[in-house]
C-alpha cells in the first residue's frame, strides 16, 4: 500500500483500515509505504515493492499520473494495481475506488447559492493547487454557486489542506476585503483555520464557514453553531469504512476469482446542525 504520507488524519485512518481489514486474513501480509508527500519516493517506494515479488499494489498518490513509469513497470511484470481515492483513467487497473470530490464541490455550491437566494459575498480557500480532489471540490463549487448571479467570489487562494496555510489566507482576505458573508474551505482543515482567525478578529458569528470531509473538529465546530456546514468524505459504505477497506476488500474478492467493480464512487452527505448528531466521523 503506497500512500502520498501520512500528513493528514485522513491518510493515517486510510493506513489504519487496510491494516485492519489484513488482520482478517492470516495469509495477506500487507507492507505499507508512505511517500512523505514527495512523488519522488513514491515512484521509489513502488519500484522496491515490485523488486520485491509483491502480489499487488494499492496506490494513493497527490498526483498519481506522475506514477504512470511504475504502472508501466507493474504492467510488464503482470503485478495487477488498485487506485485509492484517485485514480488515472487509461491505465490497467483493476479497479478504482475514488471518492466523489465533483459531487462533494457540486454539493456544498448548490446548498449556499439555494440557502441564501439574495447571495453575498464569498471567499474560496483552496486545497493544493493542481490536485485533482482540489480541481473538483473548488471548480464544481464555483460553478454550482454560479447559478445564483448574486453571490461574488471575492478570493479563490491556496491553503494547501492545511489549517496554518489556510489561516494566513484568511489573514490576508480580512485585511483586503472588510464585507466577507461565506468562506468555503477545500476540505474541513482549511475551514477551520479560517473559523480560527475569524474567532481571533472577533467576527464570530458573522461569517458563514463551510468545509468538506465531516472530521471530528468540524462535526464540534458545526454542534457549536460556529461552524454552518460540511459534508461526509470517502465513506465505503457495505463494502469497508474507508475506500482503503473498500480496496482491500476487493482485492481479496479478485484473488479469490470474483468478479470486482471497475469503478467505485463514495458517496457524500450534507452535514448541518440539523444532523450533525447523527454522523460518525472517519478521523
Amino acid at each position: 500500500f503506497i500512500l502520498e504520507g501520512l500528513g493528514h488524519p485522513h491518510l493515517v485512518a486510510l493506513k489504519a483500515d487496510a491494516e485492519a481489514v489484513a488482520a482478517k486474513y492470516p495469509n495477506i501480509q500487507l507492507m505499507v509505504r508512505a511517500g512523505g508527500d514527495d512523488l519522488a519516493k513514491q515512484s521509489a517506494d513502488a519500484e522496491e515493492l515490485l523488486a520485491q515479488g509483491v502480489d499487488a499494489l494499492i496506490i494513493q498518490s497527490a498526483n498519481a499520473q506522475m506514477l504512470k513509469g511504475v504502472l508501466e513497470q507493474a504492467d510488464a511484470m503482470n503485478v495487477p494495481y488498485f487506485f485509492c481515492l484517485k485514480g488515472i483513467k487509461g491505465t490497467n487497473a483493476v479497479s478504482h475506488a475514488l471518492a466523489g470530490y465533483s459531487i462533494e464541490g457540486k454539493m456544498m455550491g448548490d446548498y449556499i447559492a439555494q440557502t441564501f437566494p439574495d447571495g453575498g459575498n464569498a471567499v474560496i480557500i483552496e486545497g493544493i493547487p493542481g490536485d485533482e480532489s482540489n480541481t473538483s471540490r473548488t471548480g464544481q463549487f464555483v460553478k454550482a454557486l454560479a447559478a445564483n448571479p448574486k453571490w461574488k467570489i471575492l478570493a479563490s487562494r491556496p491553503g494547501m489542506y492545511r489549517q496554518e496555510p489556510a489561516m494566513k489566507v484568511m489573514e490576508g482576505v480580512l485585511t483586503e476585503f472588510p464585507d466577507i458573508n461565506l468562506v468555503y474551505g477545500a476540505n474541513d482543515a482549511n475551514a477551520l483555520g479560517a473559523l480560527r482567525v475569524i474567532r481571533e478578529a472577533g467576527l464570530a458569528g458573522q461569517i458563514k464557514v463551510i468545509g468538506i470531509d465531516a472530521e471530528k473538529a468540524a462535526l464540534a465546530a458545526i454542534k457549536k453553531g460556529e461552524m454552518f456546514a460540511t459534508a461526509t468524505h470517502g465513506k465505503g459504505g457495505a463494502r469497508g469504512r474507508t475506500l482503503a477497506g473498500v480496496t482491500m476488500n476487493i482485492i481479496v474478492d479478485y484473488f479469490n476469482g470474483k468478479d470486482v467493480p471497475r469503478w467505485f464512487v463514495s458517496q457524500t452527505e450534507l452535514v448541518t446542525r440539523e444532523n450533525v448528531d447523527q454522523i460518525e466521523p472517519l478521523f
